[in-house]
């Protein structure tokens, strides 16, 4: 399955192990540095308005129908999408060890999360 910078309305996952199957997918080691530049709470505070926003409305977690809130009930999809921020984060750490940060791997994941990252990062 090939995702894009727009949400995946035909595919949302019904676990949080799928969605952090599905970002890592998307992101793949190239984002790694990124976030393992930073500790696993941090990356998941930094992280909270561009690419938790993306996981929140893309993953559909404001839904009432959202089968991973319904799977995770009481947990409110702010708090989510943290905890699947830092989920990916232990992602990228097992998988993504020797990946070295480059400026076009950067700027490809700003283009990702469409956003200036000043203030964020």
């Amino acid at each position: 399955m090939i995702y894009t910078t727009n949400c995946i309305n035909e595919h949302i996952p019904k676990s949080i192990e799928e969605a952090v199957e599905i970002l890592f997918e998307l992101l793949t080691c190239s984002f790694a540095p990124i976030a393992l530049s930073l500790d696993k709470k941090e990356f998941s505070i930094k992280f909270h308005h561009t690419l938790g926003m993306w996981i929140r409305n893309c993953f559909g977690l404001w839904s009432d129908d959202c089968k991973i809130i319904e799977n995770y009930h009481p947990l409110l999809a702010d708090f989510l999408s943290g905890y699947i921020l830092e989920i990916l984060w232990d992602r990228f750490k097992e998988r993504c060890k020797d990946v070295e940060l480059s400026e076009e791997r950067y700027e490809t994941f700003l283009k990702l999360v469409n956003v200036t990252m000043k203030g964020y990062t």
